[in-house]
């Protein structure tokens, strides 16, 4: 592929990096060359299997995925979600296991990182920022498991979709996919339902109150922060971005 293609399609991801750290054009030309072909998956697709060994590390380019866990009667909790620019299946451990499944929740298109995951992992010092920003990604990811628990473990209804939105509204900045207050949402009632622990109607009906107090304004799939410092105060929402960005480079 071209380089110029290349780089459009690896745009979030290359956003995402610069995010976590003060990435090079070295850093870049590196991340491109270490890039596999891109696969390209339509939505419903289960990307990895709970459970199942993980087949190598990948980057998600474009797209969004849900990582869920299913009960025997097909009721589901949704953990978090994987977005442009995020890595799946980059850890430490050789032939990990899945310990959720990743079902595509839109068209997605990703691609193998196998041949970058000794530099990510730090196990190689070449580009000692890329493996910062990996570092970085990882406490993220553990800040973002954090949330998940204290939304459906003590927030409201209401402070619960604030939470969300504010934190997805942040790492779709961090890809480069928002412009600080309007964004992509392509998520269902039913899916934020399913991550929330509520029921549609009262996804539904909480949707339409922050509407209402003119907090949010949503015209699917796009959403719009109105009142960010308002949001901020009722969800007692700190982004985690802002503590990793104080980490020294």
């Amino acid at each position: 592929m071209p380089r110029a293609a290349l780089l459009a399609q690896s745009s979030a991801l290359i956003s995402r990096f610069r995010s976590l750290a003060p990435i090079s054009e070295t850093d870049i030309n590196f991340l491109m060359g270490g890039l596999g072909p891109i696969e390209r998956h339509p939505s419903g697709t289960e990307l990895l299997r709970e459970g199942e060994v993980i087949p190598g590390p990948h980057y998600i380019l474009d797209g969004w995925a849900l990582r869920t866990r299913y009960l025997s009667d097909g009721r589901r909790q949704i953990f978090g979600f994987v977005l442009p620019g995020d890595a799946i299946g980059l850890c430490e451990r050789e032939r990990p296991l899945a310990l959720t499944s990743l079902i595509a929740c839109t068209a997605i298109a990703l691609c193998d990182a196998s041949a970058l995951r000794s530099v990510c992992l730090g196990l190689l010092p070449d580009f000692p920022h890329i493996t910062r920003a990996h570092q970085r990604a990882t406490a993220l990811d553990e800040a973002y498991l954090l949330h998940q628990i204290i939304r459906i473990g003590r927030q409201t209804a209401y402070e619960r979709l604030v939470h969300l939105f504010l934190e997805l509204n942040s790492r779709c900045h961090a890809a480069g996919l928002s412009d600080g207050s309007t964004f992509e949402m392509p998520l269902t009632q039913e899916i934020l339902a399913d991550c929330l622990g509520l029921s549609i109607v009262h996804v539904n009906r909480t949707l339409q109150t922050l509407r209402r107090e003119q907090l949010i304004e949503q015209k699917s799939p796009i959403v719009t922060i109105r009142d960010k410092e308002r949001l901020v105060a009722i969800a007692e929402y700190a982004d985690p971005q802002v503590a990793v960005s104080r980490w020294g480079n």
